[in-house]
């Protein structure tokens, strides 16, 4: 069972999610720490990211000056 294609396939799909989870955790915190009490749009948003967007976001966010920087990488108009 453990060589079937189903079952890897399974394995593989829960290791991605465990990785956008951790990701996901990482990048919150980072940004709750620059930035307390983000919105529930910004969270939201955040949320649906990718693995790759997520571990871009968390290099992009080393240079954010101030929220509207998130805004603007997340696609949203400045405030």
């Amino acid at each position: 069972m453990k060589g079937s294609v189903i079952y890897q396939d399974i394995l593989e799909k829960g290791k991605k999610k465990g990785e956008i989870e951790e990701a996901l955790k990482l990048v919150m915190l980072l940004l709750n720490q620059q930035f307390s009490n983000l919105e529930e749009r910004l969270i939201n948003k955040i949320k649906t990211l990718s693995l790759n967007d997520l571990e871009d976001l968390a290099m992009s966010l080393l240079d954010f000056k101030d929220i509207n920087d998130l805004d603007a990488w997340l696609g949203y108009p400045e405030l």
